[in-house]
Order: C-alpha cells, then sequence, then structure tokens
C-alpha cells in the first residue's frame, strides 16, 4: 500500500533486491544495511565514472552545466552528460538532513515512487 500519508515498506536486513545485489557484488557491509549508504555508494560510482572518462561523461549540477553540455555537444558528439536523481525517498532514512548529503554529492532531483 503506498500513499503520501503512509508508505508500508518490509523492515528487516533484506527487505529489498537492492541489499541483496549488494552483498553478492560485495559493495560492503555498509551498504548492504543501509539505504543511505547504497545511494552514497551509487553517487560516488557516478563521480567516478566522469572522473575516468577522459571528458566523455559530464555530470549535470546547474543550468549553466546544462546549457555548456549543450553547446559542447553541438560541436563534439562523443561524449554524454547525466544527471543524479532519486526515485523513492526511502534513502533519506527518515532524517531530512540527508537531502543536504545528497545535494552535495550532485543529486538534483527527488521523488516519491
Amino acid at each position: 500500500h503506498m500513499s503520501f500519508e503512509h508508505n508500508e515498506q518490509p523492515t528487516g536486513l533484506f527487505s529489498d533486491s537492492v541489499s541483496i545485489m549488494a552483498l553478492v557484488t560485495m559493495w560492503g557491509w555498509d551498504e548492504v544495511q543501509s539505504s543511505k549508504s547504497r545511494a552514497v555508494f551509487q553517487m560516488k560510482n557516478f563521480h567516478k565514472l566522469a572522473e575516468d572518462s577522459a571528458g566523455k561523461f559530464r555530470i549535470i549540477k546547474t543550468k549553466s552545466d546544462l546549457e555548456q553540455y549543450i553547446m559542447a555537444r553541438q560541436k563534439f558528439q562523443n561524449f554524454t552528460g547525466g544527471f543524479l536523481g532519486i526515485e523513492g525517498l526511502h534513502c533519506l532514512e527518515g532524517d531530512l538532513n540527508n537531502v543536504d548529503l545528497f545535494y552535495s554529492y550532485g543529486v538534483r532531483m527527488m521523488a516519491t515512487n
């Protein structure tokens, strides 16, 4: 049952398939136990992808980033860009301060599922 007033989620260590994937792919115990830690882990990997791409992948965080990407893409088509968004807010783990944490990693969109 899903609503804005109340969201019934299974609880416990393996309450979702992502925690199982985190365990199987050996992300680390923090990532297995915490949806916030899994989100941060994935955000760090997104940034590493950009860093390791030799300029072929850009993270878009601002309107200016988007405008620069569009102009550059018209000249050079051998790269792409992306932005971070979160669908399903359980990674906040009930703490609205995590919005600021995720914003610092570049998250620019959050939505309920």
